[in-house]
């Protein structure tokens, strides 16, 4: 179980400097150079520090050796929809990426039509199959201007279940984006935006998805490189960063301070504590809002807290001055 053991003050003031080792951006995008000109661009602006892997360039997917060497992956497919490497431009499974995600990296994933290269609408996923496990979809259901008549998206509406991002709506160069994806989250995820307004066809499906599992994925089925404005598209991959750099920036605790299973949580969390403490327990988001408050006895060494009332997300438990990062599904 990964631990985070810095002060709190400063986990909340953390920074693109807190990345020990720098992205890997892989440009996966052969139709719209100037797309990924401007994704470039914007990550000039975020202050971390990146590499690019140029798959079409290549001719090939990055081996998993070269995935493993980097925190973060950034998988940018803007709108090409036709042979991405990142399904081994042959409709495939990535062994690569499950490769470099069941070994502890992490993975966003950008762009309209790298599901519409590979499946067709509706598509239902199962557990089991790399859409569901890995980036926590259940279903394709749509795209925007291909199946809502011709009319494409106005915009994408945040949603309260995440903690991911703030930017709140996002709009389009454009005055409708086409064929973004409605999605609907797996079990192991939640939406962070859906398509919107509320009036739209589509209101009720997922835009862009985040993991709450054993895999830390990020999937936006759109192009951030057509968000209406330059400050909002650094914003945009500013959050993202700042989300990853949060989730990823955590090291093993090898004195004793307290263990709490099961995480991830459904409802109740169990936890053991191993000194004699009696401060009040307390529960944040990760953007450091308080969130709940526990009080504990002194002497009190097993504790049980109800967690059922809380959204899906992850939070930070913190205990004296030891943080744990916590999963509600």
């Amino acid at each position: 179980m990964k631990k985070i053991y810095f002060s709190f003050l400063f986990f909340l003031s953390i920074s693109a400097a807190s990345f020990a080792q720098v992205v890997l951006f892989v440009n996966d995008n052969a139709v719209n150079a100037d797309n990924t000109a401007t994704m470039l661009s914007a990550l000039d602006q975020t202050g971390y520090s990146y590499e690019v892997f140029d798959a079409e360039a290549e001719g090939r997917s990055p081996e998993f050796l070269e995935l493993a060497n980097y925190p973060l992956v950034i998988w940018y497919m803007s709108s090409d929809g036709v042979g991405n490497y990142f399904w081994n431009a042959d409709d495939t499974d990535n062994e690569n990426v499950k490769m470099y995600l069941q070994n502890g990296g992490a993975l966003w994933v950008i762009g309209t039509d790298f599901l519409y290269d590979r499946y067709t609408t509706p598509t239902l996923f199962e557990m089991g199959e790399f859409m569901y496990d890995y980036l926590g979809v259940a279903e394709y259901h749509a795209q925007s201007y291909a199946d809502d008549g011709f009319l494409g998206v106005p915009q994408l509406d945040l949603m309260p279940d995440q903690n991911v991002t703030l930017l709140d709506p996002v709009r389009w160069v454009f005055e409708t984006l086409w064929y973004v994806d409605a999605v609907v989250p797996a079990n192991d995820a939640v939406s962070v935006y859906n398509l919107g307004p509320e009036s739209y066809v589509f209101s009720n499906y997922s835009a862009a998805i985040v993991t709450f599992n054993d895999n830390n994925t990020l999937s936006y089925f759109f192009d951030p490189a057509l968000v209406d404005t330059d400050t909002h598209r650094i914003q945009m991959l500013q959050d993202g960063l700042d989300y990853f750099s949060i989730i990823l920036n955590t090291e093993e605790l090898d004195a004793n301070s307290f263990k709490l299973y099961p995480n991830p949580v459904n409802d109740e969390v169990t936890m053991l504590l191993n000194n004699d403490f009696a401060e009040p327990i307390q529960l944040y988001q990760l953007n450091g809002q308080l969130v709940g408050q526990f009080e504990t006895l002194r002497g009190q060494d097993l504790i049980h807290l109800d967690l059922s009332a809380y959204s899906p997300g992850v939070y930070l438990l913190k205990c004296g001055q030891i943080t744990h990062k916590l999963v509600v599904r």
